[in-house]
């Protein structure tokens, strides 16, 4: 669980900001490249709008998963009502 590359969200959240497949030889899976260069290395709108919408899944994915983590917390008692501090 990462929202740095590689951008490899599961299916139901890459669905949620991209629900018909755009075709396009991303997958993010690449490396050494920041949004704001995706110009120079030739890719289309398309592409680009592709990469944005995994790194956007990445996100909601990092998000829910950290949720449940919290929640887990404290259904066992290591974290108060209001998050402010762990137990040990």
């Amino acid at each position: 669980m990462d929202t740095h590359l590689h951008y490899n969200p599961p299916k139901e959240f890459r669905n949620i900001f991209e629900p018909e497949a755009i075709q396009s030889p991303i997958t993010g899976r690449h490396h050494g490249f920041a949004i704001r260069t995706l110009d120079l290395i030739g890719l289309t709108a398309e592409d680009k709008q592709h990469l944005i919408n995994l790194y956007d899944a990445e996100i909601r994915y990092f998000d829910h998963s950290f949720g449940m983590i919290i929640s887990n917390l404290k259904k066992i008692g290591i974290i108060r009502q209001h998050n402010h501090y762990f137990y040990v």
